[in-house]
């Protein structure tokens, strides 16, 4: 009998250290949603606050949108197809040891998941950051987080034209290619071959390695509207559309929903258009003929200045007000 302690003692150890390697294993994985049925989320102090932190992102929101936005505290998620696609989302996270103490002043949004009327899961969310119950910290691509978590029409169609301004100020700071120090711009011909290179060439250091910052597929993403994007998409998958058709060899392209203001160089006055929303195609370029206001809705389309500011156009008297030359 004694000689059976020291092995029962040891398999117990054993046990032990299993469990607590599979609890700091599982500490290290975003928040799972399998069997989520509902999911709650208030935002801190309210929905504005969130999805555009700062006053130059606000500048694309009227006053009455700022006013809709700032009276949004709370919503509630229980599409299951919705519900699936946060899920998905959540698993993008890559976790971080340690987190900066300014998010301590940042506006978030307190996210609850339920079971059939059970708590399931909580967590918050930062930016591109979320924080479990147990302070555990994962980072997430840039944006994909605070487009996921706005489920209502309105306000996701508020989030999307903000993302699509993210995405021009990408393409326009990559690679430094529209500084006002250069001696001249991409060829407006070949200005989204040109950019796509330096997107996927730019290199992070992690982990003391360089490693590129994007894969080709996400400098890709960068080049279209993400309103856009869903729209056609919609369109797909709910069958054909009175639109003439398109040669296979066409469709497998790059496409990018932003064109190049031919007329706009380095020494182009700071308020002259430089890149703007069209519809889809490739090394667009060209001038007013070719802005739409079809990629959002409500109707209108961002432009970006010479100087990197972003506007977001609504009528054609706004885009004949706007400096072309």
């Amino acid at each position: 009998m004694r000689s059976r302690i020291p092995w029962l003692v040891t398999l117990g150890v054993v046990l032990l250290l299993i469990t607590l390697v599979y609890r700091g294993v599982q500490l290290r994985v975003p928040p799972d949603l399998s069997g989520c049925t509902r999911i709650e989320i208030t935002y801190t102090p309210y929905m504005l606050r969130y999805l555009f932190s700062n006053g130059t992102e606000r500048s694309l929101l009227s006053s009455t949108e700022i006013q809709y936005l700032q009276s949004r505290e709370r919503q509630v998620v229980e599409d299951q197809e919705r519900v699936k696609d946060l899920a998905e989302s959540l698993k993008l996270g890559s976790y971080e040891r340690r987190h900066n103490p300014r998010f301590a002043s940042w506006s978030g949004a307190r996210i609850v998941c339920y079971r059939n009327g059970k708590r399931l899961v909580s967590f918050a969310l930062f930016g591109d950051w979320l924080e479990t119950d147990r302070h555990r910290w994962f980072q997430y691509p840039p944006g994909s987080l605070n487009i996921t978590f706005v489920p209502a029409p309105v306000e996701r169609s508020f989030q999307l034209r903000g993302a699509c301004a993210f995405n021009l100020r990408t393409l326009h700071d990559t690679g430094n290619l529209f500084n006002a120090d250069t001696t001249a711009y991409p060829p407006s011909n070949r200005w989204c071959d040109v950019v796509l290179q330096a997107l996927v060439s730019d290199q992070s250091i992690v982990g003391g390695m360089r490693k590129p910052r994007y894969s080709k597929e996400r400098a890709l993403a960068f080049f279209t509207c993400a309103s856009a994007r869903e729209s056609e998409d919609a369109q797909e998958t709910h069958g054909p559309s009175n639109e003439p058709s398109v040669p296979d060899q066409a469709v497998s392209l790059p496409r990018s929903h932003h064109a190049m203001n031919r007329a706009c160089g380095p020494k182009s006055p700071r308020d002259v258009v430089l890149l703007f929303e069209s519809r889809a195609g490739w090394n667009q370029c060209g001038g007013p003929e070719l802005f739409t206001f079809d990629n959002h809705d409500p109707k209108g389309g961002c432009v970006m200045l010479n100087n990197g500011e972003v506007k977001f156009i609504r009528t054609e008297e706004e885009l004949k007000q706007l400096r072309w030359k």
